[in-house]
């Protein structure tokens, strides 16, 4: 369960940058940014729990950010947006950061696409995640697919997925968005579902030795048959090959975030 715990905070570590439209909460989805930028001068608080992340625009098509993730570490963040046609829009950027009670280091590179409107949207992202403390590593390539459609006004419907390639670990998230009157703060309520294929022992049956009665039923270690010896008065030992087989595991966890557009 710690595991799963730390593989969820290192996907929230790797995907807290950056952002927010005019238009409303629909630049980020529960974890993972979209496509959209954050306008120069506006900033965007976001809360995962004890994890706290501010991102700041710099620019029109530039925003920079810090964080603390679960109090454990500090990072910082730089993004560049950009508008390739009405419904399309192109993001990268780099995340960067350290633990504090333990030496070790985080970077995450990245590039998102979005298709859509802020009220309607569809993004596909890829990065590269690295993360390596004294107890924990987290290294490979990551995709990630996130989307958001309005319900109401005050609500919406927004979802979140990611895929780490070397480590076979998925997390596949969705929530309802509830926003405040005036439109500056929402809560995402929903639950994630981590997947991860691991390798458990196996003891797999090769067949049977067959003790020979004229030796006192000594066995010498070799299969005689797929099946023990049909002379009771015979001993059969069975001979199993000790191996691996992966199995995929996974559990549920409650989602709870907040932001506020400021």
């Amino acid at each position: 369960m710690l595991k799963k715990f730390a593989f969820l905070t290192g996907i929230v570590f790797a995907s807290t940058s950056l952002a927010q439209t005019t238009s409303g909460h629909t630049s980020r989805y529960i974890f993972s940014p979209s496509g959209f930028g954050l306008e120069k001068d506006r900033a965007y608080l976001n809360v995962y729990g004890p994890m706290i992340d501010l991102q700041y625009g710099l620019t029109d098509n530039i925003a920079i950010g810090f964080g603390t993730p679960y109090f454990l570490g500090v990072y910082g963040s730089v993004s560049y947006w950009t508008k390739i046609n009405d419904k399309v829009y192109f993001k990268t950027g780099l995340l960067a950061g350290f633990p504090s009670l333990s030496e070790g280091y985080g970077v995450f590179p990245f590039a998102v696409g979005t298709y859509g409107t802020p009220d309607n949207q569809l993004s596909l992202g890829v990065g590269y995640v690295r993360i390596e403390t004294y107890n924990f590593d987290l290294n490979g390539p990551s995709i990630n697919i996130g989307g958001y459609h309005k319900i109401q006004k005050v609500s919406g419907f927004v979802y979140d997925s990611w895929y780490l390639l070397q480590e076979e670990t998925a997390i596949i998230a969705s929530s309802i968005r509830l926003y405040t009157k005036k439109n500056k703060m929402h809560w995402n309520i929903g639950v994630a579902s981590i997947w991860q294929n691991r390798r458990r022992p196996y003891n797999l049956l090769l067949g049977y030795d067959w003790g020979r009665p004229n030796q006192g039923n000594l066995r010498d270690g070799i299969v005689d048959g797929p099946n023990p010896n049909p002379d009771p008065s015979v001993y059969s030992e069975p001979i199993y090959l000790r191996t691996t087989w992966k199995q995929w595991e996974h559990s549920f966890i409650p989602t709870i975030t907040f932001a506020a557009y400021l």
